[in-house]
């Protein structure tokens, strides 16, 4: 079988000792960067423990000469990238990459495997379900040993939270490694070699040494034995916890080997408290006081990082809710109000999950005012930022670097049409405050028309924009703003049972024979705004979220905004779409939310979940209007900063390879279509609303009337779900409208949980 025997193909010879010495100019072999493997049989040995590479993608660290290069060659992956550091292995590499080139794409790095990312390698991959068979990608090298030790941590980090070459799946690695090394990795519990690295490679994988290699096989020959050893990512780990917490641990807990393990261990607790919580861990643990660490079973070390997470949670540390309120009140502007009575001080997220200073868990359906999109401290995204600040932490726009010009294209490839020109700024509110200037300069025009009841930001400029009394100062406001009847088919004027694009619709009756007729007389009022109010054709644009956020969830009949749109246009106008809360999936069915609406915009505004917390946001245009901004000189000096971009482009990958858009058309229909069966049950509940994982349900006092719920009977409401550790946001014009946007990772179980807490906080504001 080709897959499983070596190909005949014509190669280069391999270079003597002789050949080495002359060629890469030494007056020594050590002086060489490591050693070299230059036995064939050995280096075909090598390959094979790797299992089939026919027609896989392969990454070989530290090729120097070639020797297992030439070995992976003749099995024919589809592709080969050689990452070596000794640029002087250039011209043998080259000679390499030149003969095998019918057969196998091969690419060369010369660059510190340390500082390479294995993932820019496999783009090509698909990525495959973890649980399900690994995907066709092998690493095998023969790797320095001065940096052996560390660069398998760093890959086992990589491993447990499928980041690098493990984004793709349950990717195999076949390596070598000083003979000790290679001994410890596989030892087990009383072993003479047990230590961290034992614990750490086995909690991860399936390790198996292969077989050793003498060191009088290398060039220059070590003082010591090779050992090869295969390392298969397990379906499940031993351990489901945060590496850096386990690293610390195991690391604490081996720093005394030969003393009894509860020493190590007390070391991972202040000392005013190191007593009694190293025998609470102990006894959690169930573990003897006299057993040392390289007796602990694998099994044994997990109950115990299981118990120091425990006790973690009960003694976070830190300072204290009534040490962070005097601070507060000293030094942080009283403008910045909290939520809840008693304000929650958060400490950790992880995922669809917060954690408060003492160790609470909180499901949060908020995701930080619907701006966590795929999950709390998602760990690619950490990689990323890790990564990039290792290479390039900042410079302005006026320098070229790669990543703004990478997520630029990327991102403009999620829009349709010619929105293709990207302007990255900060926040939501500078994306629209420069979208009002780009409209603006571009049409030569002054009048912006947005709706009652919209929020576009905190700026100067857009809380002209912004329709809501709860964001007015008393002071004069920027000129040229007007206001539109909010489309609300709810508790606005006109609205039927046929009006919504959502899986649930208002209790109001509907006549309506073809178009919806709700959406024609709101258009009305649209037109009516412009003839009366608006010098003629003086509109520069017409803003709109694709639905309301802050303003409660509204949506708007399904032909509204296709109407306005048409009638904006017409006199001249721009269309622009506030897509800082509904953009990058979270609607479900699309990827932004002006889709649902059947439209092109002229101009984009994008944040929040952009990020996922990071502070990024975008405004993207055709390049025509774009052009407006060249009347004069525009700056922004964090705008497309290499971080934020490396974040940006992480977000795209994760939001594609996690389905998080499938998810939350998924699982929100699920949770929308359980919260409306909840209205049905409790008049408290007037309306279910949304799409996707952008919902909202509006709190009443009659729902015949829809008289909001007053504003202390919603805090007993509001401040119940936190007691039970559910997070909501609350919104809309009088404050009554539960707010759930949550990350879009959540399961179907969270959105039960959700829905099983708001029933009982119903009863419990009825009894």
């Amino acid at each position: 079988m080709a897959s499983s025997r070596a190909v005949n193909i014509r190669l280069p010879p391999l270079p003597t000792v002789r050949d080495l010495v002359k060629l890469y100019r030494l007056r020594a072999l050590r002086q060489l960067s490591q050693n070299f493997l230059m036995d064939e049989r050995l280096t075909d040995k090598i390959v094979k423990a790797a299992g089939n590479i026919y027609n896989h993608y392969v990454c070989e660290v530290g090729p120097g000469p070639g020797g297992i290069t030439r070995s992976i060659i003749k099995r024919c992956p589809k592709q080969l990238i050689v990452v070596e550091k000794d640029p002087r292995f250039l011209p043998t590499l080259e000679l390499l990459q030149e003969a095998c080139k019918t057969y196998t794409k091969m690419d060369i790095e010369i660059q510190d495997i340390v500082n390479y990312n294995l993932k820019d390698g496999f783009k090509d991959v698909q990525p495959h379900n973890w649980f399900e068979a690994p995907p066709p990608i092998n690493i095998i090298g023969n790797l320095p040993f001065s940096v052996s030790t560390n660069l398998i941590c760093r890959w086992l980090q990589a491993v447990s939270e499928k980041t690098s070459a493990w984004s793709y799946g349950r990717s195999s690695m076949t390596l070598t490694f000083q003979k000790e090394v290679g001994e410890r990795m596989v030892a087990p519990p009383g072993h003479k070699q047990r230590c961290r690295l034992s614990v750490m490679c086995q909690f991860w994988c399936d390790v198996s040494y292969k077989f050793t290699i003498p060191g009088t096989a290398f060039v220059p020959k070590p003082d010591v034995d090779v050992a090869v050893v295969t390392l298969y990512p397990l379906k499940r780990p031993m351990v489901d916890l945060p590496f850096k917490m386990v690293e610390k641990l195991v690391r604490t807990i081996f720093n005394m080997r030969q003393k009894y393990a509860i020493r190590g261990a007390s070391r991972l607790f202040p000392e005013e408290d190191r007593d009694i919580l190293t025998a609470k861990l102990f006894k959690l643990a169930d573990l003897s006081y006299t057993t040392r660490p390289f007796q602990l079973t694998n099994e044994e070390f997990v109950r115990i990082c299981y118990a120091y997470k425990l006790i973690c949670e009960e003694n976070p540390g830190g300072p204290t809710i009534d040490q962070l309120a005097k601070i507060r009140k000293t030094h942080l502007n009283p403008a910045l109000t909290t939520y809840y009575s008693k304000p929650l001080a958060l400490h950790q997220g992880h995922k669809q999950w917060l954690f408060d200073i003492n160790g609470n868990r909180y499901l949060d359906m908020f995701a930080g005012i619907c701006t966590v999109s795929v999950g709390h401290c998602h760990p690619r995204i950490t990689e990323a930022v890790t990564q990039q600040m290792q290479t390039l932490g900042h410079v302005s726009n006026v320098y070229y670097h790669s990543k703004i010009h990478e997520y630029s294209k990327r991102l403009a490839d999620t829009l349709p049409a010619n929105l293709k020109c990207i302007y990255f700024v900060n926040s939501g509110s500078e994306a629209n405050d420069l979208a009002l200037l780009m409209a603006r300069a571009y049409t030569g025009k002054f009048d912006i028309v947005s709706l009652n009841n919209s929020y576009h930001g905190m700026t100067y400029q857009v809380m002209g924009m912004t329709s809501n009394n709860y964001y007015k100062y008393p002071v004069p406001g920027g000129a040229g703003f007007s206001k539109t009847m909010n489309p609300d088919i709810y508790s606005g004027i006109w609205g039927g049972n046929k009006c919504r694009d959502s899986p649930v619709q208002t209790d109001r009756t509907c006549n309506c024979v073809g178009e919806c007729a709700a959406g024609l007389e709101y258009a009305k009022q649209f037109e009516n705004k412009l003839n009366y109010d608006i010098p003629k054709n003086n509109i520069a644009a017409f803003w709109a979220e694709s639905i309301q956020g802050v303003g409660g969830t509204v949506q708007y009949p399904k032909n509204y905004i296709k109407i306005v749109y048409d009638i904006v246009k017409k006199q001249g106008g721009l269309f622009v779409a506030d897509e800082v809360q509904t953009g990058f999936g979270r609607t479900g069915e699309h990827f932004w939310g002006f889709e649902m609406h059947g439209i092109v915009p002229d101009i984009v505004t994008m944040a929040k979940g952009i990020g996922n917390g990071f502070p990024l946001a975008a405004v993207a245009t055709t390049p025509e209007i774009a052009q407006g901004l060249t009347k004069a000189a525009h700056f922004n000096t964090y705008g497309g900063n290499p971080i934020s971009c490396a974040v940006g482009i992480a977000v795209l990958d994760i939001i594609k390879d996690e389905k998080l858009q499938e998810n939350s058309k998924e699982v929100g229909t699920y949770l929308l279509l359980e919260l409306a069966k909840l209205k049905s049950q409790y008049p408290v509940i007037g309306d279910v609303r949304g799409k996707g994982l952008m919902v909202g349900v509006e709190l009443v006092s009659d729902p015949e009337s829809r008289k909001p719920l007053d504003a202390h009977t919603f805090m007993r409401f509001w401040e119940y779900c936190r007691d039970q550790r559910l997070i909501v946001g609350k919104g809309g014009l009088h404050g009554n409208v539960l707010r759930i946007k949550p990350p879009m990772c959540i399961t179907k179980e969270d959105a039960d949980f959700t829905v099983d807490v708001l029933e009982k906080a119903a009863q419990y504001i009825a009894s």
